[in-house]
């Protein structure tokens, strides 16, 4: 009977995370040509313009208040099965009804105040988008917390899939117009809500948990949601004020081609995202010492494969500046972003996952509001004060790192493990390949981080050895 039950939790493990690796595989794909090929097909403004719409959509979640994230970690660990579906259908279409209103009347609010008449029709179009998004993200996130990965996945993978097939057929039968990148995501979006309203239809169709309870739930889930909704817009704001900023003083062209630098340097989040989902539900189901044991192992063997990513970073800026020549100079900020993905790779997966899991919102929050008001600090003095692009780029990195070190220190005192070494070391290595990078670039600058990678492998060796044996043990731990 045991094994029995153990050869269905790894098949369901196995299943979530192939399910959720092949739908961010098809995400990752969409985003590369939204990097390659729109870059390659639009003028530079127009260009900035679908790039400022992926921004602003962003931002059209904060309008539920907490509503969807209350739910997520009051829900994280249970059983679909197990749901009050009367309160689970009453409480979406409250949510869809309520966020529409709220985020209409917010759009229409920006854009009678924006002087650029593009720039307001983007606005409308992100509040729109927004009415969409926001009750799908609830019933993801409700599928997520319950570990149906592969439901949730399913509509992800269909979601990209309409979009990808939608966008050519408008970049292929209409004018060249950043609208058609936007039409294609929003039908998208439609398309994608009603499929995954189908297969529940039973459960969200049918007779409404009372008054009462429905607004104890919203108060409960708003209050519990709350802190965790601020930390992650904190978290967003952080990389938006900048990015605004640039737009504001340099113009819609300069922000596209930061925007593309921005977008390239996050194409390696796909995956990693990817596992953040699946780790939640099941970290909530494990104690605090098993808790300890991945987060250790995780923390070793992703640092140690994402510095090994980073030397992707010489041929891809090679061949990107043939690509699009067009942006070659911009390119060049690649050098101080491709680390990105180091510090946000790991925000994602564990800082954020293990904050969320131990129910430590509030120190999140710290974290990312303390970041943000670094990032007004940093924004005030490189663009309106300096008037230095990249420098204003450069901070990007500089609030990431500052960021995840902070959560590092953070997670060590709840988890009571050793960080401070580990830290400066990744640091060190970080640092070194911007240096590298930015300074030498080339064939120069790749030899001078492959040297400071090789000797951070060679003292890290047998941590890294100790933790793969660490890794096959805890496998054979839960195979038995």
């Amino acid at each position: 009977m045991r094994s029995i039950k153990t050869e269905n939790r790894l098949h369901a493990l196995i299943g979530n995370l192939s399910s959720v690796l092949v739908s961010n595989l098809l995400s990752l794909l969409v985003s590369t040509i939204v990097v390659l090929i729109l870059p390659k097909y639009f003028s530079e403004g127009q260009y900035g313009y679908c790039q400022l719409y992926i921004l602003y959509i962003t931002y059209v979640g904060v309008f539920q208040i907490g509503w969807c994230d209350g739910a997520y970690l009051r829900t994280g660990g249970s059983h679909y099965e197990s749901l009050n579906k009367g309160l689970l259908s009453s409480q979406f279409w409250l949510l869809l009804a309520l966020n529409s209103i709220v985020t209409i009347g917010a759009g229409l609010l920006l854009a009678a105040f924006a002087s650029d008449p593009v720039e307001r029709s983007v606005y409308l179009l992100a509040a729109f988008s927004g009415c969409l998004s926001v009750p799908r993200t609830y019933l993801h996130y409700i599928f997520q917390a319950t570990n149906r990965i592969r439901d949730y996945a399913a509509n992800v993978l269909l979601d990209r899939a309409l979009f990808a097939v939608l966008l050519l057929l408008f970049l292929t039968f209409l004018p060249p117009h950043f609208t058609s990148y936007i039409y294609a995501d929003l039908l998208a979006r439609a398309l994608a809500l009603v499929f995954f309203i189908l297969p529940i239809r039973r459960d969200l169709f049918r007779k409404w948990a009372g008054l009462s309870e429905n607004l104890r739930e919203i108060t409960t889930n708003i209050r519990v949601g709350i802190k965790l909704l601020i930390a992650n817009f904190a978290a967003i704001f952080i990389i938006g004020i900048i990015r605004i900023s640039i737009q504001n003083y340099w113009g819609i062209e300069a922000f596209g081609k930061v925007s593309l630098t921005l977008s390239v340097s996050n194409l390696i989040l796909a995956f990693i995202s990817a596992v953040a989902i699946i780790a939640f539900p099941l970290l909530r189901r494990v104690n605090e010492a098993m808790q300890k044991r991945v987060y250790l192992v995780t923390e070793t063997l992703l640092m140690t494969l994402l510095f090994l990513l980073l030397l992707a970073y010489y041929p891809l800026r090679e061949i990107l500046a043939m690509w699009l020549p067009k942006y070659a100079e911009s390119l060049k900020y690649m050098a101080l972003l491709f680390p990105m993905c180091l510090y946000e790779s790991r925000m994602s997966l564990l800082s954020n996952t293990y904050l969320k899991t131990l129910r430590h919102e509030k120190k999140l929050l710290v974290i990312n509001l303390a970041t943000l008001m670094l990032s007004f600090l940093f924004t005030g003095i490189s663009v309106y004060g300096l008037h230095q692009i990249d420098l204003a780029v450069a901070s990007i990195v500089l609030l990431l790192a500052f960021r995840s070190t902070y959560a590092d220190i953070v997670i060590a005192k709840v988890l009571h493990i050793p960080v401070m070494r580990k830290t400066i070391m990744n640091n060190a290595l970080a640092l070194s390949f911007i240096l590298f990078s930015w300074f030498l670039g080339g064939i120069g600058g790749f030899i001078g981080y492959m040297i400071s990678l090789l000797l951070y492998l060679i003292v890290e060796r047998e941590k890294i050895q100790s933790t793969l044996r660490e890794t096959r043990k805890m496998a054979n731990e839960y195979s038995t």
